[in-house]
Formats: structure tokens, C-alpha cells, sequence
């Protein structure tokens, strides 16, 4: 008598894919008009900010933001003419050496810069920093 044994074996193989996911982080403040911009980090600087040159913003400059999100304030520097050339939050006016540190921004509100036709200063850089418990909205 012959026996005979049939052995069958069975291979699974598995793939997985990762798609690598994209953080989208809104920015608190949009620039809307004007020769203002906004960096990655969402720090907004006037018109011509280059703290590494003699530029300065220029005569007649206008520049608005829509605030999207409440987020402080947090100068990192304002160099302006007093009086004449400044910048509005929650309706205050800041200019010379009074600056919007610390000042949150209402939501759906606007930041706006103004200069007038005389003299130019280097402007201003303000980023957002995340809110506080201290930080009035």
C-alpha cells in the first residue's frame, strides 16, 4: 500500500500606503489691500520691512487686514513717524513709540495702517501669538 500526504501551503501578503497628512494652520490676520504682506509664520510687517537694510515704507502707504481669528499681538518692532503715520486696532491709534503690544485684535475686525506724505520710517513687524489667560478678547 502507497499513502500519500499533500501539504498545501498559503502566502498572504499585506501593502500598506501611508499618505503623508497636511496640517492647514489659518493665519489670524489676512492682508486684503495695500503693500503690506504677511509671512508663513503670519507675522505682518508694513510696507518695504527689512530690518537688515535702509528701507522705509513709503509716502501715501494704506494697508487693511481682516482679523480671522482673535490672536495677541506681539511687536517685534514699530519704528514710525508719531502722530502721522499709524496703525489702527480696535479703533486705537498707534504710532511713535506707542505700539500694539499685546493688543488682541477683535474677531472679524480690521487692522489698518496709514502714512501721510512726508516722512519715512523702516515700519513695523507684529506677529500673533497664541492667546493667554491673562489676553483680553
Amino acid at each position: 500500500t502507497t499513502t500519500t500526504t499533500t501539504t498545501t501551503t498559503t502566502t498572504t501578503t499585506t501593502t500598506t500606503s501611508t499618505t503623508p497628512s497636511t496640517l492647514v494652520v489659518e493665519l489670524p490676520w489676512e492682508l486684503v489691500s495695500g503693500g503690506c504682506a504677511v509671512d508663513s509664520a503670519g507675522c505682518i510687517t508694513s510696507p518695504n520691512y527689512d530690518p537688515s537694510s535702509a528701507a522705509v515704507y513709503p509716502t501715501h502707504s494704506e494697508c487693511s487686514f481682516d482679523v480671522k481669528h482673535p490672536s495677541a499681538m506681539e511687536v517685534e518692532d514699530f519704528n514710525v513717524e508719531y502722530y502721522y503715520d499709524f496703525l489702527i486696532v480696535n479703533g486705537e491709534y498707534f504710532s511713535g513709540s506707542l505700539t500694539p503690544h499685546g493688543k488682541v485684535p477683535g474677531n472679524s475686525s480690521k487692522i489698518e495702517w496709514f502714512a501721510d506724505y512726508s516722512v519715512e520710517m523702516t515700519g513695523w513687524k507684529i506677529c500673533p501669538r497664541p492667546l493667554g489667560p491673562c489676553d483680553q478678547v
